[in-house]
């Protein structure tokens, strides 16, 4: 369609020159002027008077500008939007981690701890679960201040997490207490982590304070599951217990567990065991030996 201004709308005149994919900006206003020149001379070759010609240039301009600030409004628009977005992006994933520690906190590990939990139960995978505690921790923020307490929280848990697999989730339980869950992995070999973790940190010095730790494991066993257990195993990986739900399952017994390793003199490695209740004050000793520990440890994780 040939350039017609005395047939097109404002609108339409304004699009023909300035093209509809043309983005605003700076470039923009430095061609307005080259446009309006070129717009007054498509015109007078129409063969419009000259007052005709700046009448219409004149609101070609007006047009132009308006339409201008229209589109710059809308991408101020799109921006602010684009960093709301971007905020809330940020605010999601800050809920999700502890901000002492850079681990996750314990809304984290309750989304994808039961997901991880049950998926390994679904196909007859283990799965462990170690609670740690640090020990004394009250009476070295009593005794050294907050500020030392807050380096001893953050070393424990650098210690923690350089010292798991890269496949298992790390959270910040709450307080001086954290969380391990540890997808296909049964018992006994958690138990060998949680030692190796209980050693790492008895051997180093935070602010120049020796450091303890009691851990307490939980588990679920491998199994193999035939065709005739089916229904069973589809039961199994529902039920609860007075409306918990697996992880909470898991982390209660790991919670009697470290117990018992606060208990019998802390510094220790309990394993749960089903005879292990509440009124248990003494622990049974850790199945683990160094020896096991070392052979574990240098095929998995050195």
């Amino acid at each position: 369609m040939p350039f017609n201004p005395e047939k097109m709308s404002p609108l339409e005149r304004t699009d023909a020159l300035i093209g509809p994919d043309e983005k605003p900006g700076e470039s923009l206003v430095r061609d307005l002027a080259e446009k309006e020149g070129e717009y007054r001379e498509d015109l007078a070759k129409e063969g419009l008077p000259a007052k005709s010609i700046n009448r219409l240039a004149d609101k070609f301009s007006d047009e132009t500008l308006e339409k201008l600030e229209e589109n710059k409004a809308h991408k101020k628009t799109n921006e602010q939007l684009s960093k709301m977005e971007e905020r809330a992006a940020e605010a999601e994933k800050d809920s999700m981690h502890d901000h002492l520690t850079g681990l996750m906190n314990r809304r984290a590990l309750d989304e994808f701890g039961v997901k991880i939990i049950n998926e390994n139960m679904r196909f007859g995978r283990p799965c462990s679960a170690l609670l740690l505690d640090i020990d004394f921790f009250k009476k070295i923020n009593d005794t050294y201040g907050h500020l030392t307490g807050d380096k001893v929280l953050k070393g424990v848990a650098n210690i923690i997490e350089r010292t798991v697999r890269k496949t298992d989730i790390v959270c910040r339980w709450g307080g001086e207490e954290f969380a391990v869950i540890m997808p296909e992995t049964d018992p006994p070999a958690a138990e060998i982590l949680a030692e190796r973790i209980r050693k790492r940190i008895e051997a180093v010095t935070i602010e120049e304070i020796k450091l303890t730790i009691s851990i307490g494991v939980s588990g679920i066993e491998k199994k193999t599951v035939g065709k005739q257990d089916k229904e069973k195993r589809k039961v199994a990986i529902h039920m609860e217990e007075d409306g918990k739900n697996n992880l909470d399952i898991l982390f209660n017994k790991a919670d009697k567990a470290l117990y018992i390793s606060k208990e019998s003199g802390r510094n220790k490695v309990t394993a749960f065991k089903e005879e292990i209740s509440e009124d248990n004050d003494v622990s049974p000793e850790s199945k683990v030996s160094e020896a096991e520990a070392d052979e574990f440890f240098k095929k998995n994780f050195d």
